[in-house]
């Protein structure tokens, strides 16, 4: 990142930041994705200076590449950015025909992964599980074979000691894409 604040011309910056948005969208699916890319995107989330709404201008050139860039956020347990970034992408891509699976998908991981750190029964901790379960539905919804949704809720199910559950999403999962 350091390196395309010091490139000099337009179109050269335009170029590089066009390379970076082709590796963000590698980890849209961190499941699926190189570790390597999802370590260098997790690495520079980790260690830049600049504000989310920054690198999304720099990487998210569509919906894809903003998800894999969230899903650096949510690999550092940066779950408020993350799901800031997908809330928002959420938002400009909705009319546009495309599949916003993977960005509810992973919106879900981050609201219920932050349920899950809070440790909280309150009124807070319920709504980011209720919101969590709602993104789930709308991924499915949205793609029906889209496996990675029903990985990420059977994950949070069994981080929530609902093993039953989280093992037929885990099945589901298993059978779209064995």
């Amino acid at each position: 990142w350091q390196a395309i604040r010091q490139v000099e011309t337009e179109q050269i910056r335009a170029q590089t930041e066009n390379v970076l948005a082709d590796i963000t969208r590698m980890v849209a699916i961190p499941v699926f994705a190189n570790d390597r890319t999802l370590d260098l995107l997790t690495n520079l989330v980790n260690s830049t200076d600049l504000k989310p709404k920054d690198l999304v201008r720099a990487f998210a050139k569509d919906a894809a590449s903003a998800v894999g860039l969230a899903n650096a956020y949510i690999e550092n347990a940066s779950y408020l950015e993350a799901i800031e970034i997908l809330s928002n992408t959420i938002e400009q891509y909705r009319d546009r025909g495309g599949d916003l699976s993977p960005a509810y998908a992973s919106r879900g991981l981050a609201r219920g992964s932050l349920a899950i750190i809070m440790k909280a029964a309150g009124e807070e901790n319920t709504k980011l599980i209720d919101d969590s379960e709602k993104d789930f539905k709308a991924a499915t919804q949205t793609n029906t074979h889209y496996p990675v949704t029903y990985i990420y809720r059977g994950a949070l199910l069994h981080q929530r000691k609902e093993y039953e559950v989280a093992l037929a999403e885990l099945n589901q999962a298993i059978e779209l894409d064995p």
